[in-house]
């Protein structure tokens, strides 16, 4: 499993940012230019650590960390618990999994899983059971 793009929102000196790394991938840039944000993003995402009132880039919106793992592997599901496996292996898709850590504007997180769902609220799960 790897990484295989990461999107940050609204996090320190980061309006909006997408990278889409290599297996063997460099940062390099100038000063003040969220090489560190970036990283320090990333260890948040894991973490889920509180942040403070700087810590977003406008403090009226949520801060968005999303993470896409890619090339899932059978043995990569095997290190999980026989629970979580199945859980995991619902929401991957094409061997893709998204998840999503949104900071509210308090500085607490939640961590979500992003997956295809229906536009029209008709066609939902709950509409159709009904």
């Amino acid at each position: 499993m790897i990484i295989t793009r990461i999107k940050i929102e609204n996090y320190r000196g980061i309006k909006h940012g997408e990278f889409y790394p290599s297996p063997m991938s460099c940062i390099i840039g100038e000063n003040n230019t969220g090489k560190s944000s970036m990283l320090i993003a990333l260890s948040l995402f894991f973490s889920g650590s509180t942040l403070s009132e700087s810590d977003f880039y406008n403090t009226e919106n949520e801060i968005i960390i999303e993470l896409e793992f890619g090339k899932i592997s059978k043995n990569d599901l095997q290190r999980l618990t026989e629970e979580h496996r199945g859980r995991i292996n619902e929401i991957t898709i094409d061997g893709k999994l998204t998840l999503v850590r949104l900071y509210d504007t308090e500085g607490k997180s939640k961590l979500y899983c992003k997956k295809l769902g229906p536009i029209d609220d008709r066609l939902s799960e709950s509409m159709i059971n009904d």
